[in-house]
């Protein structure tokens, strides 16, 4: 297994470029930081995973254009405090 770290905090940032496949990466909103999307490039298609996160601007802007779009989302702080009875920490 090959692993290749980078900046959770990029925005839009090339993590992955070689044999015609190039993989961004963008900010997903989730319980703790570095959480992150990804939208793959290739041959002129491209595919956006929104990953464990709550609907937001970066989702939309980066997955507006994708030929296929997968958001995976998460209940938001507020409902899991009050539905969940969890504590906001």
């Amino acid at each position: 297994m090959d692993v290749t770290e980078f900046d959770y905090r990029g925005e839009n940032a090339v993590i992955y470029e070689e044999n015609d496949v190039t993989i961004r990466s963008f900010p997903a909103i989730h319980g703790i930081d570095g959480s992150v999307s990804f939208a793959l490039e290739w041959n002129d298609l491209k595919f956006v995973f929104g990953s464990d996160t709550y609907p937001n601007k970066w989702f939309q802007d980066y997955a507006k254009d994708a030929d296929l779009a997968i958001h995976e989302c998460f209940i938001a702080v507020p409902d899991l405090v009050k539905k969940m009875r969890f504590t906001p920490e």
